[in-house]
C-alpha cells in the first residue's frame, strides 16, 4: 500500500546547536507573545487598584474627547 522511496531512508544528522539556538529562539518569542497576551487578558493592579487596561481606556477616551472638541472647534471658526 505504501511506497518505500530510498530518499526517506538516508540517514540526516542535525547540528544541534543549531536546532537548539531555534528552539531556544522560538521558546523565547512564545514567551514574550504570551506574556504581552497575560498582561492585556488579565489587567495589571495599579498602585491606586484600578486596572491598568482600564486606565489605558480612560486616557484613550480622554485624548478621544479632546480631539472631538478642538475638530468641533475649528469647523465652527471655519464654516
Amino acid at each position: 500500500m505504501f511506497i518505500y522511496v530510498g530518499i526517506f531512508s538516508s540517514n540526516i544528522y542535525y547540528d544541534t546547536s543549531s536546532v537548539a539556538i531555534i528552539l531556544f529562539i522560538v521558546f523565547v518569542v512564545t514567551s514574550l507573545m504570551l506574556t504581552l497576551v497575560y498582561l492585556y487578558t488579565f489587567c495589571i493592579l495599579h498602585k491606586y487598584g484600578y486596572c491598568f487596561m482600564s486606565s489605558l481606556r480612560q486616557d484613550v477616551e480622554v485624548v478621544a474627547g479632546t480631539l472631538e472638541r478642538v475638530l468641533r472647534d475649528r469647523a465652527e471658526r471655519n464654516p
